[in-house]
């Protein structure tokens, strides 16, 4: 999953925001120390291009 945004606000400057995401889910919900490894994760990315 990802999406981003942008808009250009000086000629040749666009800033833009951009979120990713993960999610892992394991055969298993608990290994056998008793540890659950399954994870979602947000991403996000600030930034400028010029």
């Amino acid at each position: 999953m990802g999406r981003c945004a942008s808009y250009e606000v000086y000629p040749g400057v666009k800033p833009f925001v951009e979120l990713g995401g993960d999610t892992r889910q394991h055969e298993l919900q608990y290994d056998r120390d008793g540890s659950q490894r399954d994870s979602r994760a947000l991403t996000p990315k600030v930034g400028s291009t010029f």
